[in-house]
């Protein structure tokens, strides 16, 4: 693999695939959490077993109605 006419070292490929794959997990992770956390407040301030599920949906309705648009650019 080359970048401007220089070889990348391949420890450093190595090294930055590493860190890309932390990253994703822990965002991975993070993404998770949230949807967890969201629906257990949903579920303390309704009271109500049913209506915390919808934090979770509308959460993923949003990140899908988000994707058209971004994906056109």
């Amino acid at each position: 693999m080359e970048r401007n006419g220089t070889a990348v070292d391949p420890g450093t490929r190595v090294k930055l695939v590493g860190i890309l794959m932390a990253g994703q997990i822990l965002g991975g992770l993070g993404v998770g959490a949230a949807l967890s956390v969201g629906a257990l407040m949903a579920h303390q301030v309704t009271g109500s077993v049913e209506l915390s599920g919808m934090a979770a949906t509308l959460t993923t309705l949003g990140a899908a109605l988000a994707a058209v648009p971004l994906a056109a650019l």
